[in-house]
């Protein structure tokens, strides 16, 4: 009677456990299985002849295998179970399918493993669908970035970076007492250049000074436009001598601007100093579009330094 009973339990058992949209396994201590369910031959296509008494590895891959002994059988070692385990299981016919698999021990020192293995047919889909979406994102954010600190006309910097840039620069040219250069450039009569030929003109020759300055600089500089026909570069370790040097480099460049047979030129004001705590951006600002003022009023198309 007794037997009888234990019979029908196991055959309610059975048949419980083939209501499940899911693989459900049991293998012993030596990696056998001893139980599973109907899903897998009607949906992974195993006869339960094949799979019982078989090492659990005849289901999984080879890359799956290695996975299982080097982490999922020591973790449950440790642990007693390993839930959401992306795994890759051999269907009957041959062919792989990914899954994940969540074990578990029982406490009863049996060493049954209790398999509940969940085919995710579109788990590589959807991988592939969120590397898209993060290359896409990725590409968004560059696109913003870029928008939020380069001068869309010239490709330069743009003022608001042109400053964060040159406040980092000159933090680390205090830190190390070496010298700075800024240079402050605008172009000569560029009012009557707008005035005579149009904007669009005007922009064109923005544009090219701005490929020459950018050209022109180093790594190390920092080039932007601070607005209109006006900008700025900052040269880190450059004493008044490598700031003369670079003026003239551009006084030469800008005059290779030529429109109605004639020469774009600009002016010039320098501020160069050893940097010390108390400096601060905006002094030397200050400082080198006064000194191109100065510039501007003794004839344009040259250099004068702050004093």
């Amino acid at each position: 009677m007794e037997a009888n009973t234990h019979l029908a339990s196991t055959i309610l058992e059975k048949q419980f456990a083939n209501n499940f949209l899911c693989a459900l396994l049991v293998s012993n201590r030596r990696r056998e299985i001893i139980f599973t369910n109907r899903y897998l031959q009607t949906e992974l296509g195993w006869d339960e002849a094949q799979l019982l008494g078989k090492d659990i590895n005849v289901l999984l891959t080879r890359a799956s295998r290695i996975f299982c002994d080097s982490y999922l059988f020591p973790i449950i070692s440790i642990e007693g179970r390993c839930e959401e385990t992306q795994i890759t299981l051999v269907k009957g016919n041959g062919e792989r399918l990914p899954a994940v698999a969540y074990v578990r021990s029982t406490p009863d020192q049996t060493g049954l493993l209790y398999w509940t293995i969940v085919p995710s047919i579109n788990r590589d889909k959807l991988y592939d669908e969120l590397i898209s979406t993060r290359a896409h994102l990725e590409a968004q954010a560059e696109i913003l970035n870029s928008l939020a600190t380069i001068d869309e006309l010239t490709g330069l910097k743009n003022r608001r970076e042109l400053m964060r840039l040159s406040e980092v620069l000159l933090s680390q040219t205090i830190r190390s007492a070496h010298e700075l250069a800024l240079l402050f450039i605008d172009i000569d009569f560029f009012k009557a250049i707008n005035d005579k030929h149009g904007h669009l003109f005007g922009d064109h020759i923005l544009q090219q000074l701005g490929r020459i300055l950018n050209e022109s600089g180093r790594s190390s500089d920092i080039i932007g436009r601070y607005g209109g026909e006006e900008f700025i570069i900052v040269i880190p370790d450059a004493d008044r001598a490598a700031a003369q040097c670079c003026a003239q480099r551009i006084h030469d460049l800008a005059r290779s601007i030529n429109f109605d047979n004639h020469h774009l030129t600009v002016s010039i004001g320098i501020s160069q100093t050893k940097a010390t705590k108390d400096i601060q951006l905006s002094h030397l600002v200050a400082s080198a579009d006064n000194a191109l003022y100065k510039a501007k009023a003794s004839g344009r198309d040259c250099t004068i330094f702050a004093d």
